[in-house]
């Protein structure tokens, strides 16, 4: 996007033509809003902002165009629907705090370390060492059997989950569909999502092609890295198929067809 700059000072007539050739180079390597004019396309994102959280400095960044591809007309708001439904299970399954108990999720860990620490830091004594957390607790922070427990709940009470999300695009092949400056349509869309909820593992997979009065599907994780592996081989000329991996992290377990919850997804 940007020349190589000189070290040291620069005259303001080299810094004007630098700047006009980013001008010039924007839309050569990145698509822009000015490429989905005049056409049946909608700038689609990938990860729209009510499912990368709530800070907000995460949320505009999800309007990023490279957090975007084109989207038809009928499957943007397909898409729109189902991610939806995808945040209905964030916040209904997978209990991912909302706002208004992020603090009780924060609180509960702040009082539980407090705990461990008193109990930890205590000082030797002759009593039982139940006795002696249980009385240290009461001087620092609220026991378990306290009254402030309705305030700080425990993080089992609370069972929270972490939901993490992965999603993406698989570019026309052959014929290359463009819009714009070269910018490629992808002709299939997808999502992949692993729910972390204490000991328990849950995954579910979406996926539609982009094109008109398309509907989207759900489907387990493994039967999705099966599909993107056929698919993303087609663009190579390797002998042998890629194997996504969508989550290769935690030990396998979020494709784990034993932890498929894709019919909790009602599409």
């Amino acid at each position: 996007m940007t020349q190589t700059r000189k070290k040291g000072l620069t005259a303001v007539s080299e810094l004007e033509k630098e700047i006009r050739y980013d001008q010039c180079a924007m839309g050569k390597y990145q698509a822009t809003p000015s490429d989905y004019e005049y056409t049946s396309y909608r700038i689609g994102q990938l990860l729209p902002p009510e499912l990368v959280g709530h800070r907000v400095d995460d949320q505009l960044a999800s309007f990023a165009m490279t957090n975007t591809v084109p989207m038809h007309r009928d499957f943007y708001v397909e898409w729109k629907r189902v991610t939806q439904i995808i945040y209905k299970y964030a916040k209904e399954v997978c209990r991912v705090p909302q706002p208004h108990e992020a603090y009780e999720a924060a609180a509960a860990a702040a009082a539980q370390k407090a705990l461990e620490i008193t109990s930890t830091t205590a000082p030797a004594s002759t009593a039982a060492p139940s006795a002696i957390t249980t009385e240290a607790a009461s001087t620092s922070t609220p026991s378990p059997s306290s009254e402030s427990s309705t305030e700080f709940p425990s993080s089992e009470v609370l069972n929270y989950g972490q939901l993490y999300l992965v999603a993406g695009a698989v570019p026309t092949l052959g014929y290359k569909k463009t819009v714009g400056n070269g910018v490629n349509v992808p002709h299939l869309i997808w999502m992949g999502g692993c729910c972390l909820q204490g000991n328990e593992t849950k995954g579910f997979a979406v996926y539609g092609q982009n094109s008109a009065q398309s509907s989207m599907g759900a489907t387990s994780l493994p039967q999705l890295e099966i599909l993107l592996s056929q698919e993303y081989t087609k663009h190579t000329k390797r002998s042998h198929p890629f194997k996504i991996k969508i989550f290769p992290g935690f030990q396998g377990r979020c494709s784990s067809a034993q932890n498929d919850d894709s019919l909790n997804l009602t599409l």
